[in-house]
């Protein structure tokens, strides 16, 4: 078992460490501010894909049921949610590949930015969407 004073000073210089957060974000940012924001965005898209991809099949399922009990009609509605769940999940397929894409975009212009030539090439296989950001 760790000694306590161990386990105190490993947490402290941890803790210490989170001064070096910010410095870090600024130099990310100004990199790139379109490949963060877009990094951003993505990854909010990714958040809120599982609850979409759940709630849309609740709708579906209101709907089919409230047919078998009443015999009306089919709603063009049904048929909305049927397509907006099947292109959810094809964007919930694709959305690895963008939160990858956008990391590898952000790595690519924080070394842009840096400076850093021995590491500029490393990224250079990438699909670039430059001038799309």
């Amino acid at each position: 078992m760790p000694k306590p004073e161990n386990f105190w000073a490993s947490w402290h210089e941890r803790l210490r460490a989170l001064r070096n957060v910010p410095p870090v974000l600024k130099i990310v940012w100004e990199s790139g501010p379109g490949v963060v924001t877009f990094g951003i965005v993505a990854r909010v898209v990714a958040a809120l894909l599982p609850i979409a991809l759940t709630y849309i099949p609740k709708l579906i399922i209101d709907i089919l049921v409230r047919l078998l009990q009443t015999h009306e009609p089919v709603p063009v509605r049904l048929w909305w949610l049927v397509l907006a769940e099947f292109g959810l999940a094809m964007l919930s397929s694709i959305r690895n590949g963008l939160l990858g894409f956008a990391a590898g975009e952000q790595i690519h212009a924080a070394r842009q930015h840096s400076g850093d030539e021995a590491c500029l090439g490393a990224g250079s296989h990438s699909l670039r969407w430059s001038g799309f950001l």
